[in-house]
């Protein structure tokens, strides 16, 4: 269907399918707030971060896990999609639309709160002590998810966000705390960390590990041994 649609004389997989949708949405509908929102709540999705990391932590554990009945649907792949296409989107078009300045303001602000709850909870001894295996508690697929999700929230939501300047020390505030207190993320979640809001940062406030810091050798040892 989406192969006749483009027009394309060969089948194409689901995944360039997907991939296509997304093109076709942002070329033909690049001026309407709505398309904006939806691709956002693509990448926050509807579970609360909290909620799902206490879950992974509860030894309390549901014998029966409601199905997703969407057999086709891929969140990992859908939110990668939606955060490559709203942030081209905004920074071609955020300038000419005219977001409500609550949306500029609050909801930047409020990706920011979720992610210090995701630092503060994995500071939590009950999940430093689990057994997460080689790459940490981040690496358990949920929860990879779940950061990842907020993290590229605050990202691109940084592209249009009024108060840009505080948010930026506020997510420098963060990932000081991080280092000092060693928490280990998935590499691949520590590297979109780090990278993506130093872009952000000036020459003189950009966040540098030591190299004789145990934390950085152990992300670069275990993201080699997870290749």
């Amino acid at each position: 269907m989406i192969s006749e649609a483009s027009g394309l004389e060969a089948p194409v997989d689901c995944d360039r399918a997907r991939e296509i949708c997304f093109e076709y949405m942002t070329k033909s509908y690049s001026k309407s707030l709505y398309l904006y929102v939806s691709l956002l709540q693509t990448i926050t999705g509807s579970d609360k971060p909290d909620e799902v990391i206490n879950a992974e932590t509860n030894p309390i554990r549901i014998l029966f896990v409601v199905e997703n009945p969407n057999i086709y649907k891929e969140d990992l792949i859908d939110i990668q999609l939606a955060y490559k296409h709203l942030k081209f989107a905004f920074n071609k078009e955020g300038n000419v639309l005219d977001f409500p300045d609550a949306f500029k303001r609050d909801v930047p602000m409020f990706a920011v709160e979720q992610l210090r709850k995701i630092c503060v909870l994995l500071k939590d001894n009950e999940v430093k002590n689990q057994n997460n295996g080689i790459l940490g508690f981040t690496s358990r697929p949920t929860i990879f998810i779940v950061v990842y999700r907020v993290i590229i929230t605050v990202l691109v939501m940084m592209e249009i966000a009024s108060n840009k300047q505080v948010i930026i020390k506020e997510i420098k505030s963060l990932i000081n705390e991080l280092v000092e207190d060693k928490i280990q993320l998935h590499p691949l979640l520590n590297d979109i960390l780090f990278e993506g809001f130093n872009h952000h940062f000036d020459d003189d406030s950009k966040i540098i590990i030591n190299n004789d810091e145990k934390f950085e050798k152990e992300f670069e040892r275990l993201f080699l041994l997870s290749s």
